[in-house]
């Protein structure tokens, strides 16, 4: 439709009645050929309001007549003053008099009319006697009743047998029914009449007086409007008449009306429709012309609804896509990038512009992401207009058509600008920065539309906010890491000069104590007797300066252990002969140590363990002038139990909840002991790193026990602390029918329950049992045994538990035991490589490789030529042939791509773990593509590694392939599946700041042993694998994109684009540009 026939309607109240009057004048300007315009305007006067931006959004909409129901006085004032004909749906005060008229303002007088019909009715019914109630009206603004309440009582009046009230209610049922009860109940006797102000009205009037026993069986119900639930109470009996307004004659009143205040004819005082009383006479004929125009209405309604519906749920989408976009960035700038973008090619702005908002300086700064161009341009809040009234007002400002504005001169910065909203963005109260939105057209927006864009910025706050505090949290990290850092460096500077001359001194010193001596002369006592006091100050002087360094490391996270495997007997009898041989003479103490002959295999940080128990008897040395000083060592599972007990004087209870904190001494005989209270504060970190924990247990006069609890080892080479408690369930593996004394020995202790069986049951009777300790006596192992150790070192749970290891393994083939293993350096192995290390080698065969690219297979075979010779190869270029030749072959390793046509990789995997001949053979899944958390999943299993394509190096990938394929060194299969999550986790997460402990906490270990076990399968450190990837994407922009080099650079996670290309060029060997332009030259 043209502009000029563009006619305002106010949306109509939810109400049956104005909803189908809304639909008959909707149908009639159809009909006439008029664009009805809705819109959604207040009824109530509020406060405060700005009616001139409302009359801006009518004038940008061209409207040239508007049709109401309720309008504030302060509106209708503007819009007349504007000469806009206004055309009321409701009769104003006094419009029955002829008192209402405004040059620009027609209304209808029927009401008038309406109530006098229905008055008259009563009276003809009661025969001018009896007591009438009134019910609705004066309870809101516009149409309030009042004009129906005068037609009732001027009616009612000439009557003096007739006794009249009036309560007043709101329109709304729900609303009007408290009000109507209260009403009757002050009636002093029951009304022989209701008249209702509308049908709703006048129904619940009707069930009121029935709820409170005031109802008679000739009560009269009135209602007014001819609703089709007062036609079906008609039928009922349950209302006598209803007053109805004639629709379709009042919707062509008020088009016709319309048409001409269009064509410039002056609008008509009022307009008068002629209402009809509805009668159980006449209900059935008034029913099915209701029926009809309401068979007519779904269609509209649908049509309008619909509109209304898709445009918020547009919005609503909308909002949501841009806040997905959004809400996980943490880089400011991208953020603000991201913003402009979104909101620019979501809502199809012409501009869309952020300033960012200084309290302090009350300016804004244009961010550089809008305009880069005008980057940085400082704007005063009070020099835009538009940009102040947002600022004073914190809500939006919504200009319709900048050069219609009776508010704000036009902004000679934007000439070509129409329409123009600016949004406050806002966190709590904190004004974060300003979205300033332009459009070149006019865009005219609808209630829901500006309620919409709040609803963006209220999100939009959440997601700045978020990047300015995670912006605030790395500076400060990296203020606090470059504070750590300086620290650090202060105490190992300070730390190396105080060894040095330290260490000067007491090798000196040691070398006269020794006899003979380098000066070849006999010392006196007393000299000898000081320099040994010299050299044991110098050693405590030692311990200090160490424990220092410890403590500043372990305040930032960074006290490291390195776990190995050792003699726990062994290690813990040559610690405490070192203590006991230096002591000063103390005839009044004796010094003891006591452990069994044989101890388990214990996992250890040995030179940390050390520290630990030269604390604790240092500690003890220091307060025992009589008595005795014990080391104890016991296996109390799933613990290593170490014990040093004194008898000192006791540590009270105050003093012990204390005693592990850092600087706190303790005191002895009311003197302060020497030392500065560091190492019990260090020893519980150590313990704690070892997953283990530390008590005391004391009394004043009874000395003091020191109780260290270190977990027993597992299969998985992972530290894991244990629950202890009662239920404890041992399990011990035996093939002989007697017991090692060891093992016996721990049977007779243990408190819990107790099962043997022998290594066949491993994989039946062990899973029913539910064990949460196990101990294994392994002397003389054979096959059946290195199958049921395989079994459990595969088994997700199994293979966590503590493990208790005793006797030797020896073999004709593998001469070996334990106390060989210990021989040789352990740092690095777990319980499962060494004794994978100690198991009789098999013979060696095949090679399967699975790969539908021809290229990819030749490489393989070169690989696996280099790395395993003699082997025999096998090729399959799709999934169903490796599985074709896997009927026939029982290869010794699988090289495996997992996405291929037809049956893919995840198939063939299954189908050799589901296969008993083929369940423990080792695979090797290389992919070029990136696998999702579901292809992790369906690669969990025993004996599997899975690598990247293009990340490692041919020497690195061949030892990998003689790793899986001897199997000696493969993970357990709960440390592969951590290793692939964190290959998943990175090749997700690379294009963004990535930490140690976050990677470790979102696949569910510590970053200590998550470093450790990702080496050992991948064969490179966890940031080795993140730079080669990353490097790997920023390969492939450079060949197919026009991006600069800080871009990609950006792009693929590095925040320094120097450090890039230093990156780059020590993998590529080229820098990024001359890579682009030799691939250029090669294309």
């Amino acid at each position: 439709m043209t502009g000029n026939l563009r006619v305002g309607f106010q949306l109509i109240p939810d109400d049956p009645f104005w909803i189908e009057i809304g639909m008959t004048i909707d149908r009639q300007a159809h009909l006439r050929g008029l664009d009805l315009v809705s819109l959604d305007l207040d009824a109530a006067e509020v406060p405060g309001q700005d009616y001139t931006a409302i009359l801006e959004e009518i004038l940008a909409h061209q409207i040239r007549v508007l049709i109401f129901v309720e309008i504030p006085q302060p509106l209708i004032r503007l819009l007349t003053a504007n000469n806009i004909p206004l055309i009321s749906l409701v009769s104003q005060l006094g419009c029955h008099t002829g008192n209402c008229h405004h040059p620009n303002i027609t209304s209808p007088v029927g009401m008038f009319d309406i109530a006098r019909m229905g008055a008259e009715f009563i009276l003809e019914r009661l025969q001018g006697q009896g007591n009438v109630l009134a019910v609705g009206g004066l309870s809101s603004i516009g149409e309030d009743g009042r004009t129906l309440l005068d037609g009732v009582t001027q009616t009612l009046a000439p009557y003096p047998g007739i006794t009249f009230h009036h309560i007043p209610t709101f329109w709304r049922r729900d609303l009007a029914y408290p009000q109507i009860v209260a009403g009757l109940k002050a009636l002093s006797e029951p009304p022989a009449a209701i008249f209702g102000f509308s049908d709703s009205v006048a129904l619940a009037a009707r069930s009121a007086a029935e709820e409170l026993g005031l109802l008679k069986p000739d009560t009269l119900v009135v209602g007014n409007n001819g609703e089709p639930q007062a036609l079906a109470a008609i039928v009922r009996g349950k209302m006598a008449a209803t007053v109805q307004v004639p629709t379709g004659e009042f919707a062509g009143q008020v088009i016709d009306i319309a048409c001409r205040a269009l064509k410039g004819e002056p609008v008509p005082r009022h307009y008068y429709f002629r209402p009809v009383l509805i009668t159980a006479v006449n209900v059935a004929e008034a029913a099915v012309d209701k029926l009809t125009a309401i068979s007519e209405m779904p269609d509209q309604l649908i049509g309008v609804n619909r509109r209304r519906e898709q445009q918020h749920l547009t919005h609503i989408e909308t909002s949501l896509a841009i806040n997905r976009q959004v809400g996980a960035i943490l880089n400011r700038w991208e953020l603000t990038r991201k913003i402009v973008d979104q909101i620019r090619q979501h809502f199809d702005y012409s501009q869309v512009n952020l300033y960012f908002f200084s309290e302090s300086e009350r300016v804004l700064l244009l961010d550089g992401q809008s305009l880069p161009d005008n980057a940085g341009v400082l704007v005063g809040a009070a020099e835009n207009e538009v940009f102040a009234r947002a600022l004073d007002s914190g809500d939006l400002v919504y200009v319709p058509d900048v050069r219609l504005s009776q508010r704000f001169t036009p902004d000679y910065n934007w000439p070509e600008l129409r329409t123009r909203v600016v949004l406050p963005v806002r966190f709590g109260d904190k004004l974060l920065c300003l979205l300033d939105l332009h459009s070149n057209e006019v865009r005219p927006h609808t209630r829901e539309q500006l309620m919409g864009l709040k609803a963006l910025a209220d999100q939009l706050a959440v997601a700045i906010q978020n990047a300015e505090l995670y912006s605030e949290a790395l500076t400060a990290r990296k203020v606090a890491e470059k504070a750590d850092k300086l620290k650090t460096l202060v105490l190992a500077n300070v730390s190396h000069e105080f060894r040095t001359p330290l260490n000067i001194i007491l090798g000196y010193t040691k070398e006269a104590l020794n006899s003979p001596n380098p000066y070849g002369i006999e010392l006196p006592a007393e000299l000898t007797g000081d320099l040994g006091r010299i050299y044991r100050s110098g050693e405590h002087m030692l311990r200090l300066i160490s424990d220092l360094l410890d403590l500043s490391r372990a305040e930032i996270d960074e006290l490291e252990i390195f776990p190995e495997f050792i003699d726990i007997r062994a290690s813990l009898e040559e610690v405490f002969q070192s203590v006991a041989g230096l002591t000063p003479a103390r005839p009044a103490v004796k010094w003891r140590f006591v452990a069994p002959p044989n101890l388990p295999l214990m996992q250890v940080d040995p030179s940390r363990l050390r520290q630990i128990i030269l604390n604790l008897l240092s500690n003890a040395q220091k307060f025992t002038e009589t008595g005795e000083v014990i080391l104890a060592v016991d296996v109390k599972p799933p613990y290593l139990h170490i014990r040093v007990e004194d008898t000192g004087p006791g540590i009270s209870l105050e003093q012990q909840e204390t005693i592990f904190e850092p600087f706190v001494v303790g005191e002895n005989s009311g003197r302060i002991s020497g030392g500065i209270g560091l190492g019990l504060s260090i020893t519980r970190h150590l313990v704690s790193l070892h997953r283990g924990y530390i008590t005391l247990d004391s009394e004043p006069g009874r000395g003091s026990t020191f109780n260290v609890y270190l977990p027993l080892p597992n299969l998985t080479g992972q530290l894991t602390a244990q629950l202890p408690g009662e239920g404890q369930a041992l399990v011990c593996i035996s093939r002989s029918a007697q017991l090692p004394a060891e093992i016996a020995e721990l049977v007779h202790r243990f408190e819990g329950s107790f099962v043997k069986i022998g290594p066949s049951e491993v994989s039946t009777v062990l899973q029913e049992l539910s064990p949460s300790i196990l101990a294994w006596d392994a002397t003389d192992m054979s096959d059946t045994d290195w199958l049921a150790m395989d079994i459990l070192r595969n088994h997700p749970r199994l293979a966590q538990l503590p493990l208790i290891l005793y006797g030797n393994i020896a073999s004709e083939e593998h001469p070996s035991s334990f106390t060989n293993i210990l021989l040789k350096p352990l740092s690095g192995q777990t319980l499962s490589t060494i004794l994978t290390a100690l198991r009789p080698q098999k013979a060696q065969g095949s090679v399967l490789i699975v790969d539908d690219d021809h290229d990819s297979l030749d490489l393989y075979k070169q690989l696996v030529t280099t790395a395993l010779p003699g082997h025999s190869i096998y090729r399959a270029e799709n999934g169903q042939m490796a599985l074709d030749i896997l009927q026939d072959l029982t290869p010794s390793l699988v090289i495996l791509d997992v996405f291929m046509p037809e049956i893919d990789g995840i198939r063939v995997v299954d189908w050799l773990r589901a296969n008993p001949s083929t369940q423990h053979v080792p695979i090797l899944v290389i992919s070029g593509k990136t696998l999702t958390a579901e292809h992790i999943k369906h690669l969990d299993h025993p004996r599997l590694i899975y690598q990247p394509k293009d990340i490692l190096k041919f020497e690195e990938v061949t030892d990998t392939l003689k790793q899986v394929a001897s199997g000696t060194t493969l993970l357990s299969q709960y440390n592969s599946i951590l290793v692939k999550r964190t290959v998943n986790y990175l090749q997700d997460n690379y294009a963004r700041p990535i930490t140690l402990p976050e990677i470790a906490q979102a696949v569910g270990t510590s970053k200590n042993n998550l470093s450790e076990i990702f080496h050992q399968e991948m064969r490179i450190s966890i940031w080795q694998f993140l730079n080669r990837y990353r490097i790997k994407q920023a390969r492939h922009l450079l060949e197919t994109s026009d991006l600069s080099v800080a871009a990609i650079a950006t792009m693929v996670g590095f925040e320094d684009p120097a450090y890039f290309s230093r990156v780059f060029h020590s993998i590529t060997n080229q820098s990024p540009k001359a890579y682009r332009l030799d691939f250029s030259h090669r294309s």
